[in-house]
């Protein structure tokens, strides 16, 4: 059985409780969706992508802009 998440974390609670259930053959994938979803050669039933890294990328962005403002408004320049 392998087990696996968005990330990998979540599975491995699954693992925990699984073992506990007296499954032997558990595995998590680590890399879970995170990489095989983003990877479009790779099989996949019912299809859908989202491009998580442009929108991490669009919100390191943001962040930076944030912290411009936040410091423009604390010096008091316009």
């Amino acid at each position: 059985m392998i087990i696996y998440c968005q990330t990998g974390t979540r599975a491995s609670n699954s693992y925990i409780v699984l073992r506990e259930l007296a499954f032997a053959k558990v595995r998590v994938y680590d890399a879970s969706w995170n990489e095989w979803g983003s990877n479009l050669s790779l099989p996949v039933d019912d299809v859908s992508y989202f491009n998580f890294v442009s929108v991490l990328n669009a919100l390191e962005i943001l962040q930076s802009e944030l912290k411009d403002i936040e410091e423009i408004q604390a010096t008091g320049a316009k």
